[in-house]
């Protein structure tokens, strides 16, 4: 969100949507119990049934993406069955998706190496501010100042690509964590 109200301009006087009226949408992740209804439901409409180990399987491994959640549904609707195989299949082809996204956003940055390891660190499992810079330091072989830590995570956060949760940093779309550190599917 933060990088499309840099594009748009929406805090700059000089952009010609500065001060314009405008409606921000947001979609929360939904809770494993709002993923499963979420899912029970759109198939229930498409008269498919469902198994429930098969539902829980795609929430697990989608989490509460609303978006991800309707992919999976609407795969399953165009090729009129519902499986782990599928699922896996989604995952896979989704994450190529989310790597270019994460792509685009680091190629035209000078720290993107940097970007790239506090990723590769977050993929693997949530860390502190201060694991991370651990982290980030043993990688690079170099002083890294708290301000610059400070601010790549800050860019990380503002573009959606990481979360904090409790303390920890981690990513906040499971599919692109798949990407950057692809676990054995089940």
């Amino acid at each position: 969100m933060g990088l499309l109200d840099d594009l748009l301009g929406i805090d700059d006087p000089s952009s010609p949507l500065y001060g314009r009226a405008r409606s921000e949408i947001t979609l929360n992740r939904l809770s494993t119990e709002q993923s499963i209804e979420f899912l029970k439901k759109g198939f229930k409409q498409c008269r498919m049934k469902v198994d429930s180990k098969t539902i829980e399987y795609a929430v697990k491994k989608l989490d509460g993406i609303i978006g991800w959640l309707s992919n999976f549904g609407w795969q399953c609707y165009l090729e009129r069955k519902i499986s782990r195989q599928l699922i896996d299949k989604l995952l896979r082809e989704a994450s190529k998706l989310a790597f270019k996204e994460f792509g685009n956003f680091t190629r035209k940055r000078p720290a993107a190496d940097r970007y790239n390891i506090i990723m590769k660190h977050a993929a693997k499992e949530p860390a502190r501010w201060a694991q991370l810079k651990v982290h980030l330091e043993s990688e690079t072989g170099a002083k890294i100042y708290d301000a610059n830590l400070t601010n790549l995570l800050n860019e990380l956060l503002k573009a959606g690509f990481l979360e904090i949760e409790d303390g920890f940093y981690k990513i906040a779309d499971p599919v692109l964590a798949y990407a950057i550190y692809p676990q054995k599917l089940e």
